[in-house]
Parts: structure tokens; sequence; C-alpha cells
């Protein structure tokens, strides 16, 4: 029997390939999108922290200057927030698109992975129409050869 060799073997490769690639951006993506949420998280901890301080040292007699500076580390932080907030969502959407993009690379390789399937069958198909006709020669031979003899 003859061996099968697929004629767009290194297309196959090649999606393959590209779909770790993409599982690679992927993973990259979220691991961002985890560090951005982690980050946003802990600003808003901060940005807590520092309210309640605020709410605190507000029930205290304090100099103006020390209620601006306090006034003046909410608002940094809630801008902080809100900024962080942003880079999340694009973190998000990054990820989104990576996964689209894996989802694609997948799909692609799918297709060569099922033509791959059909060229083996037709492979397999011919080979033992190749087989029978081999088989028919050869009874047909001894067949030849017994009725010669008698």
């Amino acid at each position: 029997m003859a061996k099968f060799h697929y004629s767009m073997e290194n297309i196959l490769n090649v999606k393959t390939k590209i779909e770790e690639q993409k599982k690679m951006e992927l993973a990259k993506a979220m691991m961002d999108h985890k560090v951005e949420t982690d980050r946003q998280e802990a600003i808003k901890a901060e940005l807590d922290a520092t309210i309640e301080d605020f709410r605190e040292r507000q029930k205290q007699s304090q100099s103006v200057s020390e209620f601006q500076r306090q006034n003046h580390n909410v608002n940094y932080y809630e801008k902080a927030y809100k900024a962080q907030k942003q880079v999340v969502v694009k973190a998000k959407d990054k990820v989104e698109s990576k996964r689209k993009a894996l989802q694609k690379a997948l799909e692609e390789k799918k297709i060569q992975e099922k033509l791959k399937e059909k060229a083996l069958n037709v492979f397999l198909e011919e080979e033992k129409y190749k087989e029978i006709k081999i088989l028919d020669e050869i009874v047909g031979f001894r067949y030849s050869t017994k009725s010669g003899e008698e």
C-alpha cells in the first residue's frame, strides 16, 4: 500500500502555528486585563480609604490648607479611578478581539483538517480500488491457467 501524502500539509501546519500564536496572544491579553483590573481595584481601595479619611477629618477641626489637601487627594484618586476604568475597558475589548481572532484561526484550521480527511478518504478509496483490481487480475490469471491445464 502506498503512503498517503497530503499536498496541503504545509498549509495545515501554518494554520496550526497561527492557532497556537492566537492562543498565546489571547492568554497575554487576558493577563493584561487581569493586571489592569487588579490595578483598578487597588485604586478603588485607595479612593475609598481616602474618602473615609476625609470624612473622619471633617468631623475634627482642621485648617483650610489641610482640608484642601484632603480634597485634592480625593479628586486625584477619583480621576485615577476613572482613567483606570477606561484602561480596563480597552483591555477587555482587546481580549474580545483576540478571542475572535482565535475563533477565526480555529475555524480555518478545522477547514484544513476536513480537507485533509477528505483527501485521505479519496486516497483510501483509490487504494481499495487498486487492490480489488490486482486481486481480480490474480484471480483471472489463476482461472486462465487452470483452464489452460485442463
